[in-house]
């Protein structure tokens, strides 16, 4: 109580000062008798009837003036003080009694792990009790002890979104008593300046006992801290839209590793029933008008303990509650100033909408408390996961100049660096496949809103399927991978084994899944179709029963589907109606495969440049021998995913015998070894391979591709 009106105790002896002094040199005021001066009084008015009351209650007397400066001494001395001390960047340590001082409403603070800040609301702190003299009969000590409330409530704010509004989630932490003195960054939230206590020039300052260095690096380290929370608000603030993402961390609740591109989608996230089972959709709350008041201890005001045995003790509880409010009053304060200002998003619910008109932009102080958790799909697991904000990052540019507005034209690979670009494919194949995604593209962003068919029955063929088709390693899924990449759109890739064994589950997936992808503009990518792809037969009800349900659903799908199959003999006549473009992809010719080697010894020389390692590569040599084998081993060629293996473990081997002797088996890097990819290296790898498709071959009676044209899957 002291705390809280320390201002206007002084004010008031100030006033009390001009007020009474012409009555200190009065000869009158000097004799006045106790009845004259009773200390409820107020001054009396020149036509001897008391003044108007205070509306305070505070005693106007010469006797209040006299014991102010007593109790003003005593705050000065054992509260002031105190205040300065915890205030001060040297505090460390706060006893339980002193927590009260350490939070108040309107303050930042951050949890214990460092990952959320919040804004305290209020503060709920236990009465003062002692022992009660008749507790041994009315129960057990224990009883006793756990109906007693002893510990301190922190009720905070942090700012969040459940897919429709953008609000305060309340969360309370309770500070259980303990003795002594604790580390403050030992309690689960505390003040966003001891967060930085950790800080090398923070501890630096610390060491030299230097006080006003430790003030400047204490308020550089919580101005940067502060920053990176507010930019971390505004990540949070761009994704409550559906965003397109790369994610390289930890997930929140399950701790997975994930690296992968995401799609943020709140919306969709909580529509799961699994997620809505979890508990996953935050509880927004309206912070004005929620009581936030701690049940009331009922018994005797007296304390029983020694420290003050049979005092009565005052009740200062409602000091919290004037806190809590003056707090929240300073926050509606600021509608004032416009009838089109809302309340802030740190007491009061508002739609994303809201935010977008200037007068309720988001400052910085609701930023900085913005929610670290989000929700998204990670695609490469096909799975929903709680997602660090720290982690997220955008879709790095694959470097090609194509866009959905723009025409599909081949590039020059030299000039490309995405992938798609550096894809060693048949000619021709490059310019149909962007003509085709593009052209979609557009056609999809100049029909948005309007109603338009491009089939006698609504709904149908608006989507664009492309089959890929051809020998193993020869690019069918880098292609996919590559388009995505090259109009900046999420890669969205299901296999069979995702959708389900019978037609009901894979009819339920199916639609799901194609839902999501629709709903992101994804580029889906069904890989190893062959299940869904393969021909019905007459007494394979089950078999049957996939193709129908596959066919039915492919005739609605409105997005772009790649279908990839190395087995395009077992091929369903129904399909072929339904596939706008497909595509044959032969074996390498030699052409090809010396491009291929060329561009993994590229991407090899690339990685140890950007190490600052040093490396040698005989390539010359390589692609000479690269070529004599495709020429002398025609039933054992290399494809693509092959050549990538080749070139990884012919380095590895070079990087054994780069390795001083007795150190070989060493686990830590050398930076300084120099690394000699040499045509031996490769030589022993293809030895290896020779051997088992040897072996291969043996087991089959035929190579890989005359085995795949006996067994119909595919021709030579």
């Amino acid at each position: 109580m002291l705390t809280y009106y320390e201002k206007e105790i002084r004010a008031w002896q100030s006033k009390l000062v001009e007020e009474l002094r012409p009555a200190e040199n009065s000869p009158v005021a000097a004799t006045a008798t106790a009845e004259e001066a009773r200390p409820d009084d107020g001054p009396a008015a020149e036509d001897g009837q008391p003044k108007v009351a205070d509306p305070y209650n505070h005693s106007k007397s010469e006797v209040t003036l006299a014991h102010l400066p007593c109790l003003i001494e005593f705050l000065d001395k054992y509260i002031v003080e105190k205040l300065a001390y915890l205030n001060s960047p040297a505090c460390e340590k706060v006893g339980f009694s002193d927590i009260w001082h350490l939070f108040k409403p309107g303050d930042f603070v951050i949890s214990a792990d460092g990952k959320q800040a919040y804004r305290v609301v209020k503060l709920s702190s236990p009465s003062h009790k002692g022992t009660d003299r008749w507790a041994v009969y009315k129960g057990s000590r224990e009883e006793a002890s756990a109906s007693k409330r002893d510990d301190i409530a922190i009720h905070c704010v942090y700012i969040h979104f459940d897919g429709t509004q953008l609000g305060p989630v309340l969360e309370t932490f309770r500070i259980k008593k303990y003795d002594g003195e604790k580390a403050v960054t030992a309690l689960e939230v505390y003040p966003l300046r001891f967060h930085v206590q950790k800080d090398l020039e923070v501890r630096t300052a610390k060491a030299k006992h230097d006080a006003a260095g430790l003030g400047d690096a204490v308020a550089s380290s919580v101005a940067r801290l502060r920053e990176s929370l507010i930019r971390r608000g505004q990540l949070f603030v761009e994704v409550t839209a559906v965003k397109h993402m790369y994610y390289a961390g930890l997930t929140v609740d399950t701790r997975d590793e994930v690296e992968s591109q995401v799609m943020i989608d709140f919306e969709e996230a909580f529509a799961g029933d699994k997620n809505r089972e979890q508990g996953w959709r935050p509880n927004i709350t309206r912070v004005v008008g929620t009581p936030l008041d701690e049940p009331v201890e009922e018994g005797s005001k007296s304390c029983e303990a020694g420290c003050c045995w049979g005092e009565e003790i005052h009740d200062d509880s409602y000091v919290e509650s004037k806190r809590h409010q003056d707090f929240i009053n300073s926050m509606m304060a600021e509608l004032e100033d416009s009838p089109l200002k809302l309340p802030s998003a740190a007491i009061f619910p508002r739609n994303l909408e809201d935010i977008k008109v200037e007068e309720n932009a988001l400052k910085e102080d609701e930023l900085l408390i913005m929610s670290y958790r989000v929700f998204g799909f990670v695609l490469r697991d096909r799975t929903w996961a709680q997602l660090d904000l720290t982690y997220l990052t955008e879709i790095a540019s694959g470097g090609g100049n194509v866009d959905a507005g723009e025409d599909g034209a081949e590039d020059d690979a030299e000039e490309d660096k995405s992938a798609f670009g550096r894809l060693v494919l048949p000619g021709g194949h490059k310019g149909m496949v962007l003509s085709l995604v593009s052209q979609h593209f557009r056609n999809k962003r100049s029909q948005k809103g309007k109603d338009e068919q491009v089939d006698i029955v609504r709904g149908k063929g608006k989507g664009l399927i492309i089959l890929l088709h051809g020998a193993p390693g020869v690019g069918k899924t880098t292609t996919a991978e590559g388009v995505a990449e090259k109009f900046k759109k999420p890669l969205f890739q299901i296999t069979c084994g995702d959708l389900g064994a019978n037609a009901k589950d894979v009819e339920a997936a199916l639609q799901t899944n194609f839902a999501l992808a629709n709903r992101w503009d994804c580029i889906l990518l069904l890989d190893e179709a062959d299940v869904f792809l393969a021909e019905r037969r007459r007494n394979d009800f089950s078999r049957n029963g996939l193709v129908a349900v596959f066919l039915r659903v492919l005739e609605y799908y409105a997005g772009i589907l790649f279908l990839t199959t190395n087995r395009i003999g077992d091929f369903d006549e129904a399909f072929a109606s339904r596939i706008h473009m497909s595509l044959h992809y032969p074996q390498l010719d030699e052409l090809s495969t010396t491009r291929v080697f060329r561009l993994n010894l590229g991407m090899i020389r690339a990685r140890y440049k950007s190490q600052e390692r040093k490396l040698k590569i005989d390539e010359d040599e390589i692609i000479h021998m690269v070529g004599e084998f495709w020429r002398k081993q025609d039933k054992a060629r290399w494809n693509g995913r092959q050549i990538r293996n080749a070139c990884q473990t012919a380095l590895a081997l070079a990087e054994f015998d780069a390795q001083p002797e007795g150190s070989k088996y060493d686990l830590m890097v050398r930076s300084d070894a120099k690394v000699h990819l040499k045509v031996g290296h490769l030589v022993t790898v293809s030895n290896a391979y020779l051997e088992f498709m040897e072996y291969l071959k043996a087991v089959h009676g035929a190579d890989a591709e005359t085995y795949a044209k006996e067994s119909g899957v595919r021709a030579l």
